[in-house]
């Protein structure tokens, strides 16, 4: 890393987090953004069959608990920093699909949506 780049980072955080009050709105919104992500892998878990799709079914079941442990790291930072996690906002509990929350809106034209709807068609 050059000197600039330290000095960069020396004066002004690279991540927008300067005050502590930032870095629990940060911790808030890696908290959205991983309960965003259980709807769409419960969906996808209870559409599945598990004595004919056991490998997915335990697939989507690990990547689904990895999710909760990051939401519960996330409110647990957050707590340790003196924030209070908040899991039951009506912004958090939109239909779906939905936007990504907290998702850059570049490059433009990108679609970052979560949906809950089928993929393929009922056999």
């Amino acid at each position: 890393m050059s000197q600039d780049q330290t000095d960069m980072l020396d004066n002004e955080s690279a991540t927008g987090i300067t005050t502590l009050d930032d870095l629990r709105g940060h911790l808030q919104w890696a908290i959205e953004v991983e309960h965003s992500t259980l709807p769409p892998y419960l969906t996808a878990l209870y559409s599945l069959d598990a004595e004919r799709n056991a490998d997915a079914v335990q697939l989507i079941g690990g990547v689904f608990v990895e999710e909760m442990i990051h939401l519960a790291l996330a409110a647990n930072l957050l707590n340790a920093v003196g924030g209070r996690p908040v899991l039951d906002a009506p912004h958090m509990l939109p239909p779906h699909p939905r936007t990504m929350p907290h998702a850059d809106p570049r490059p433009p034209g990108a679609h970052r949506a979560l949906g809950t709807r089928p993929h393929t068609p009922h056999v």
